[in-house]
């Protein structure tokens, strides 16, 4: 993918895709960075000096469709087939957090993303949960702040204590016994 001169028309910088089609561009407000939306379900955030991916946002259950910077630059609105809008924060998305030890239960989900057989996959590579097909696509986790669409699925730690039956302990959830 390229990004061209809005004048001359001319190539200021070359972004390596391994996708499809990249759906739409656009830069941020001072200039610094660009975003993209693109077919593998993905926005992307680049460098637009050196042209490096430096956050890719997971999130869309299917083709994003358009992606663009809020004008302050803060956040970062993309729209896909997916029938979702959502929101992300760019300041989360470019520095993440540090995972702090296993007593946050949100940190298996920094960064996390449903893999193609629908399993929300934890920072090591872990299998957390697995998703129904119609549920794939409506998942919040940061740094997705809001989703707008017809479903909305939010991990939070507050519904993710240290006792939840999630990630190794996904049994706990059944009660066992007979009817």
């Amino acid at each position: 993918m390229g990004v061209r001169h809005i004048n001359s028309g001319q190539s200021v910088l070359a972004l390596w895709r391994n996708v499809n089609q990249v759906r739409s561009v656009a830069y941020s407000p001072e200039g610094r960075y660009i975003v993209s939306a693109s077919d593998d379900k993905t926005v992307r955030i680049w460098n637009a000096k050196t042209g490096a991916s430096v956050a890719i946002l997971h999130g869309h259950g299917d083709v994003v469709y358009s992606a663009a910077f809020t004008p302050d630059g803060r956040s970062v609105v993309s729209c896909g087939t997916d029938k979702t809008i959502r929101v992300w924060n760019v300041g989360h998305a470019l520095s993440p957090p540090k995972i702090p030890g296993e007593h946050d239960p949100m940190a298996r989900f920094h960064p996390a993303k449903i893999d193609k057989e629908g399993w929300l996959v934890g920072s090591s590579g872990e299998l957390l949960l697995w998703l129904p097909p119609a549920h794939r696509g409506c998942i919040q986790l940061p740094p997705c702040t809001m989703i707008i669409g017809p479903y909305r699925i939010s991990f939070t730690a507050d519904n993710l204590g240290t006792g939840s039956p999630w990630g190794d302990n996904w049994t706990r959830c059944w009660r066992g016994g007979g009817a």
